[in-house]
């Protein structure tokens, strides 16, 4: 996570399944609420010390070249042939690292294509929380519309 007092008011902190912005600093605590209305809990608001921030899980946007990466990658990984692992994919989303669910997003993406293929519904909002979550995380960190995203996203994963 990033240094000590270099947290702004403004800034974004990234939790494996939400995004929030920082509201307010006092007291070395940082005060903050989701980022966007709506998402899975859109009247929370929290604070915690700055100190504890990595402790907690959560981390700042990821940068450009992060993202860059992250496409990067998403072209270039094959997904794996064992059946989806609902304990891995859990622990990997926790993690709350992008780099490391793109095998996660990939495995779903395959598992939904595949003709004759039961996708539960459990594996389907994974797939779609996911999806969003960097959706969101993105256009905030490149200024781009959700929709140009969204669309980036999933023809990397048709690659």
């Amino acid at each position: 996570m990033t240094p000590k007092n270099t947290n702004k008011i403004g800034n974004y902190l990234i939790d494996s399944n939400q995004v929030y912005s920082i509201y307010k600093i006092e007291n070395d605590r940082l005060f903050y609420r989701p980022a966007v209305s709506g998402g899975n809990h859109p009247s929370v608001t929290g604070s915690i010390p700055e100190a504890n921030i990595a402790m907690a899980g959560f981390r700042p946007l990821l940068s450009a070249e992060e993202i860059k990466t992250f496409f990067t990658q998403l072209i270039k990984v094959r997904p794996a042939t064992e059946p989806i692992d609902s304990k891995l994919f859990k622990e990997l989303l926790i993690n709350n690292n992008p780099l490391e669910i793109i095998p996660l997003l990939k495995q779903l993406w395959k598992t939904k294509n595949l003709p004759n293929t039961n996708f539960s519904g459990t594996n389907r909002d994974t797939l779609e929380d996911i999806i969003s979550h960097l959706t969101l995380e993105f256009s905030l960190a490149t200024k781009k519309s959700p929709d140009s995203i969204r669309k980036k996203i999933m023809a990397s994963l048709v690659k």
